[in-house]
C-alpha cells in the first residue's frame, strides 16, 4: 500500500483501487475543503470510501465537503477542529465511530443526504447547538435515532450538492442555487460565476453563500488571522442574478485583484470582501446595503465607484482603502463609523439626499474641506476626528438642523448650540453653549478660544492637537470631561477665565504636560486653582485682572458680527487678550484679538 499526499490531504491508496483518508498537510490545506471522489495515480483510480480515526486532528478548515463513496468515519475524525462550522455527508455513510465532533467547538451545520441515519456510538459531544439537515423523507427517522436526535434542530434538506468547474453549488428544489465552497486544484484562478448552470433542469444561480470562497482562519493558539494558500483566485465575475454575497465570502483573498459585480446584487454582507487586493471597485446602484467591513483592509483599493441606488454604508465598509476622492452619491442616506477611515482620501463630495453621519465615518483621512448638504438631519458626534489636513467645514444654508454660524468653519447644531465638529481655521461663536465629544479631536486653531457662552466641554472634545499652542477658557465654563487638552508638549499658555476652577474629568485632563506651561486666572481666584486638583499641577500660575474679562472680546464693544467675524466697525481692531482695547497695532509680542480672531503678532 503506498501513502500520498494529495492536495494537502494523505490518502492510504489500498489494493482494492480504494482511498483512505489518514491525515493531512496544515501547510497547505485550505479552509473549505473538499475531498476528491477518486484519485488517479500511477495509471490507476482510487476511489476514496474512508476516513480513518483522528485524521483531521487540530485542523483549521472551516468546511469540509466528503466524497460520495465515503462509507466509514473512524472514530475522533475531526477532533478539536475549532474553526470547523460546516460538515457536508453524502448518501453511502453508514457507520461513524465514536465521537466524531469532539472539541469542534464551532460546529453550526451538519448535511447528510443518507435516507438512512448512519451507525454511531451515542457519544457525540458539540452537536446540542449544531442544525442537521437530512432527505425529507427521513426526518422523523433522524429525530428519534440517537446521536442524530442530540443536534439542536433536524431540518429537511432543501437540496443538493453539484460542483462545476472546481466550484461547489448547492441546488435547491425551488430552481436556484447557491455558491457554497471551491476546490482550489480544480477552479480556474479567474472566476466567472455563471448566471445559470448548465444541466437539465437549469438552475439560476441566486447567491454567494456565507464564507464560500474564505481563504484564511482564525488560530485559536497563536489569536491570528492565518492566510492559506487557498488565496489565489486573481478575479471574480458575479453575474446579475445574484442577489446576495454572504458574509466573509471572499475574506482573506489577498490575490484577488478584481471583482466584476453584476447591476442585480442587493446585498454585500459583512467582511465579504474584507483584506483582499482589490485594485478598483465600482458598486451597481442595485446593492442598497454595504454592510459592516465589506471592503476593510483592501490595503490596494485606489479607485471607488458608487452608483446611485445605495442608500447605506455602514461601519467600516471601506476603512484603510487606499482611495484619495469619493463621490457619495445622491441617495445614500446613512454612513456609519469608519466608513471612509482612509488615510489617503483628500477628496468627499456629498450630494443632497444624506440624512446622517455617525461620529468618525470620516476619521483619520486627508480631506482639507468638507460641505454638509441642507438634508443632513442627524450628525452623531464629529464625523471628522484626527483630520489633520482639514482647513475648511461649510453646512449649506437652509439647513434646519446644523449651520456653520457665519463661516466659522465648523458644525453647530442650532437647537442646542452644540459644538460638533471643528477644523484648525475654526473661530466658535459666541453662542455657542457646549464644545460637543471629540469636536477638536486631532485638529485645531493654533489659539483656541471657548467663548464665556460655553458651560461644558464634553470627553475628547480637545485632544491630540500637536499645532495647539494656547488655550482661552471662558469665564463660564464650569465642567471639562476626562481626556481633553492632552495636546503634548507644546502647548505655552492656558488662560481660565473662569473664577471657580471647572470640574475636571476622572482621567486625561491637560495630560502630563502641565508642569512646562503657565496657567493664566482671575486675580481673586488664584490661591483656588492653586489648590485644585491637576490645576495645581501648572508650572507657573498667574494673576490675571478681574475686570472687563472675556474670551478677548471687550464687553463694552458690539458683539460679533457672525458674517464677518469682527467685533467693531473698525477695519484694523486690536484687543489685549483681557480685553482692553488697543489705540493701534501693539509693539510688543504677545497674543492679541485682531478684528475677532486671536493671534500671535
Amino acid at each position: 500500500m503506498d501513502t500520498k499526499t494529495f492536495g494537502g490531504i494523505t490518502m492510504q491508496l489500498k489494493e482494492t483501487s480504494t482511498a483512505s483518508v489518514v491525515s493531512f498537510d496544515a501547510s497547505v490545506l485550505p479552509p473549505n475543503v473538499h475531498i476528491p471522489d477518486f484519485i488517479a495515480y500511477n495509471g490507476s483510480t482510487y476511489y476514496v470510501t474512508n476516513i480513518r480515526e483522528f485524521a483531521f486532528e487540530k485542523c483549521d478548515m472551516s468546511t469540509i465537503d466528503l466524497p460520495t463513496d465515503i462509507s466509514y468515519i473512524g472514530s475522533c475524525a475531526f477532533k478539536d477542529c475549532k474553526n470547523l462550522v460546516n460538515v457536508f455527508m453524502d448518501k453511502s455513510v453508514a457507520t461513524i465511530d465514536s465521537n466524531p465532533f469532539k472539541g469542534c467547538i464551532s460546529l453550526q451545520n451538519v448535511r447528510i443526504t443518507a435516507e438512512t441515519p448512519p451507525a454511531a456510538p451515542n457519544d457525540w459531544e458539540n452537536i446540542s447547538n449544531a442544525t442537521l439537515e437530512v432527505p425529507p423523507s427521513s426526518q422523523s427517522a433522524y429525530s428519534s435515532t440517537a446521536p442524530w436526535s442530540g443536534f439542536k434542530s433536524t431540518i429537511e434538506l432543501t437540496g443538493e450538492h453539484f460542483w462545476y468547474k472546481g466550484i461547489r453549488y448547492f441546488l435547491k428544489y425551488d430552481g436556484t442555487a447557491s455558491v457554497t465552497g471551491f476546490n482550489e486544484d480544480e477552479m480556474d484562478e479567474n472566476v466567472v460565476i455563471p448566471s445559470t448552470l448548465p444541466m437539465t433542469p437549469s438552475y439560476t444561480v441566486t447567491s454567494i453563500a456565507d464564507r464560500a470562497f474564505q481563504s484564511g482562519y482564525w488560530d485559536y493558539d497563536t489569536k491570528k488571522w492565518v492566510y492559506t494558500s487557498a488565496g489565489k483566485i486573481k478575479s471574480v465575475t458575479i453575474p446579475g442574478t445574484v442577489k446576495t454575497i454572504g458574509e466573509e465570502a471572499f475574506y482573506c483573498c489577498t490575490s484577488l485583484k478584481s471583482v466584476v459585480l453584476g447591476d442585480g446584487i442587493e446585498t454585500i454582507g459583512r467582511e465579504s470582501f474584507k483584506q483582499t487586493g482589490l485594485i478598483s471597485l465600482n458598486i451597481p446602484g442595485s446593492v442598497k446595503t454595504i454592510n459592516y467591513s465589506a471592503f476593510s483592509s483592501c490595503g490596494s483599493l485606489v479607485s471607488l465607484t458608487l452608483n446611485n441606488g445605495i442608500e447605506t454604508i455602514g461601519r467600516n465598509a471601506f476603512s484603510s482603502a487606499k482611495i484619495t476622492k469619493v463621490d457619495i452619491p445622491s441617495s445614500v442616506k446613512r454612513i456609519y463609523l469608519h466608513a471612509f477611515r482612509c488615510n489617503s482620501l483628500t477628496t468627499v463630495t456629498f450630494h443632497e439626499g444624506l440624512e446622517y453621519l455617525e461620529e468618525s465615518a470620516f476619521a483619520y483621512s486627508a480631506i482639507t474641506s468638507v460641505t454638509i448638504p441642507r438634508s443632513v438631519k442627524e450628525i452623531d458626534g464629529n464625523p471628522f476626528p484626527l483630520c489633520f489636513d482639514l482647513a475648511s467645514i461649510q453646512v449649506e444654508s437652509g439647513n434646519p438642523y446644523y449651520n456653520s454660524n457665519g463661516n466659522c468653519n465648523a458644525i453647530i447644531e442650532t437647537a442646542t448650540k452644540t459644538f460638533i465638529s471643528g477644523c484648525k481655521n475654526t473661530v466658535i461663536p459666541e453662542d455657542v453653549k457646549i464644545i460637543g465629544r471629540k469636536a477638536f479631536s486631532g485638529t485645531s486653531p493654533e489659539i483656541l478660544v471657548i467663548p464665556n457662552q460655553v458651560t461644558t466641554i464634553k470627553e475628547y472634545a480637545i485632544l491630540n492637537n500637536h499645532n495647539l499652542k494656547t488655550i482661552i477658557i471662558g469665564r463660564n465654563v464650569s465642567s471639562i470631561e476626562e481626556e481633553n487638552f492632552t495636546t503634548g508638549d507644546v502647548v505655552t499658555d492656558v488662560y481660565s477665565y473662569a473664577k471657580t476652577p471647572p470640574l475636571l474629568g476622572s482621567s486625561g485632563v491637560f495630560g502630563h504636560y502641565v508642569s512646562n506651561v503657565t496657567l493664566h486666572v482671575p486675580a481673586s481666584s488664584i490661591s483656588l486653582y492653586r489648590n485644585a486638583d491637576v490645576w495645581k499641577n501648572f508650572g507657573t500660575i498667574v494673576a490675571l485682572p478681574d475686570e472687563g474679562i472675556t474670551t478677548g472680546l471687550n464687553e463694552a464693544a458690539p458683539q460679533i458680527d457672525n458674517g464677518q467675524l469682527t467685533i467693531d466697525n473698525a477695519s484694523d481692531s486690536w484687543f489685549t487678550i483681557d480685553g482692553r482695547k488697543l489705540s493701534g497695532k501693539p509693539t510688543q509680542k504677545g497674543i492679541y484679538i485682531h478684528n475677532g480672531r486671536a493671534v500671535v503678532h
